[in-house]
């Protein structure tokens, strides 16, 4: 049996996916979540269905009983449209969009690696705008999420100019982001008016105020999306441009415009689940790191607007359009050559189109083929592609050599996963992969191993952490009672600063230190909860 809703609910402009599916909920005797459970078997409370939202058997079902496409579901009420504008896996016109077409992928900053999944790009604290909440209230009759106000690193209005609220200035609560049905609140259970805020601006609030106006602009703005790497080369370009050579110098930029701990957050691109900006201690992010929120903050500081961006853009697309069409590039099998025949044919391949084509150039593009024919042929490699003669009379390092030096690149990684050793050792890593396949298949073995018991006993470390933090927040907690502020079982997420909801119902379950001390003091609060009770004050 479908879903059956009475009448239908419009979102209104520029709403939050997860807040148009509370108003549902609110307004119709038709419960979209009893609908799932009955029908799916499904908990959609937790499904995450506040913001994007892949293509799902429960969730079109869902929005086939409210009569709406999935794509002008996801283009008009989540973030996707943002994160598009400068991850898109090809070019896309929001005008040319049929029924039934496929939206682009995602892709992150490996330029042909899609992204694995959206939790990391989903908000996970509310953020209002006292002004927005008020004039919602008073045009509509309620109040919603913004879309706009749930862009990453942004903390401002970019109508009103207001600073945004995510924790309640009277209980230091944090407005934490329900998994799917979000609602706007207007009064906290303190009794706190949000609607009454106090608009605080500090020395940054002009930058942060263009950031969120670009970023409003990039997740509105209906003009041509072009494919990623356009977009990640017309970044790189501009970075270049400015004399921006590394992430240290990105990072300094950045502190002059937003300060340092922003800058920090938005190098490292850390998930923020407070509101004050969190980042990794180390200043280094994956290959496969999100750049939509360093491409806004940078470009914000640079330009007038998203319109002058457009328009830079655009001329960079073109000159780069014209530049691939002149250019033909040769891409070689990753594969080690089997043999010295297979290896000299495979170079030679390589080198047929080019003018000239250095010996650095086959090591940086191919650095197997070089290393087999270093090993294995290096008297015709030498003649056919000739070096300094100081480097061509030099010796290979040995097997034992090599065998050290990888043992010092373990010893000096921060963790076992293989990937950073083997960079810290590149060169004997990949002699070795030739040479001394056996020997280094153990290591990787152990390694692994190692980085399995190191993760457990980080799970142990932050179970530690996690109780440290659940007894500041239920000591907050009795405080607010005693002084007879409202306080609830389900207001615990909202009273807890490093983790959210899912993380802390992750803990409870897995981890059986955690569920006793919030059955212990969960029972003493609030006189006798029992602890699934209490967890099910969250739902």
């Amino acid at each position: 049996m479908g879903l059956v809703v009475p009448f239908y609910v419009h979102p209104y402009p520029d709403e939050l996916l997860g807040s148009w599916l509370y108003r549902i909920e609110a307004h119709s005797v038709a419960s979209i979540r009893q609908y799932a459970k009955g029908e799916f078997q499904k908990n959609i409370a937790r499904a995450a269905w506040r913001d994007m939202v892949s293509r799902e058997k429960t969730f079109l079902s869902v929005l086939n009983g409210l009569d709406v496409e999935y794509d002008d579901v996801i283009l008009n009420l989540t973030t996707y449209p943002y994160w598009l504008r400068f991850h898109s896996s090809k070019n896309f016109d929001f005008n040319k969009l049929s029924h039934g077409s496929e939206l682009p992928e995602l892709f992150v900053r490996k330029r042909k690696a899609a992204l694995p999944r959206l939790m990391p790009l989903l908000p996970h604290i509310k953020r209002l705008c006292p002004t927005c909440l008020d004039e919602d209230c008073q045009k509509y009759g309620e109040p919603y999420l913004h879309r706009a106000h749930q862009l990453p690193f942004v903390s401002v209005c970019y109508r009103h100019d207001d600073t945004l609220v995510s924790r309640c200035p009277a209980c230091r609560a944090f407005l934490q982001m329900e998994a799917t049905f979000t609602s706007a609140p207007l009064i906290c259970s303190c009794g706190h008016d949000y609607r009454k805020s106090a608009v605080t601006k500090n020395q940054k609030h002009e930058a942060f105020g263009r950031l969120a106006k670009f970023s409003a602009s990039a997740l509105m703005s209906k003009s041509l999306v072009d494919a990623c790497n356009v977009s990640f080369s017309f970044f790189d370009f501009e970075l270049q441009d400015a004399g921006l050579v590394d992430r240290n110098h990105f990072r300094e930029y950045l502190e002059n415009v937003y300060g340092w701990r922003a800058s920090k957050a938005i190098v490292t691109l850390n998930a923020q689940r407070s509101d004050s900006y969190t980042y990794s201690e180390k200043l280094q992010s994956p290959i496969s790191e999100y750049r939509a929120p360093q491409i806004c903050a940078f470009l914000a500081s640079k330009m007038a607007d998203f319109s002058a961006f457009r328009l830079k853009f655009k001329e960079f697309s073109a000159d780069k359009t014209e530049t691939r069409t002149s250019e033909k590039k040769v891409r070689l099998p990753p594969q080690i050559p089997q043999s010295v025949e297979q290896a000299r044919h495979v170079v030679l391949d390589f080198c047929q189109d080019k003018i000239k084509q250095t010996r650095s150039e086959i090591y940086r593009r191919r650095k197997p083929l070089y290393w087999y024919l270093m090993l294995n042929d290096r008297d015709w490699f030498d003649k056919n592609f000739p070096t300094f003669s100081k480097f061509s009379a030099r010796p290979i390092p040995t097997v034992a050599s090599d065998r050290e030096r990888i043992f010092e690149a373990i010893r000096g990684s921060d963790n076992n996963i293989v990937s950073q050793w083997a960079n810290r050792a590149q060169q004997e890593f990949y002699r070795a992969s030739i040479r001394d396949v056996e020997w280094l298949k153990e290591r990787k073995k152990e390694t692994y191993e190692e980085h399995k018991r190191e993760q457990k006993n980080q799970s142990r470390r932050s179970a530690i952490m996690i109780l440290k933090e659940l007894k500041q927040a239920f000591d907050v907690m009795k405080a607010n009672m005693e002084k007879g502020l409202h306080v609830s079982p389900q207001d615990l997420p909202r009273y807890l600063i490093t983790i959210n909801q899912n993380q802390l119902d992750y803990y409870v379950r897995t981890n059986s230190d955690i569920r006793a001390y919030i059955q212990e003091r969960g029972g003493q609060l609030f006189e006798g909860v029992v602890f699934n009770r209490f967890k099910a004050c969250w739902t």
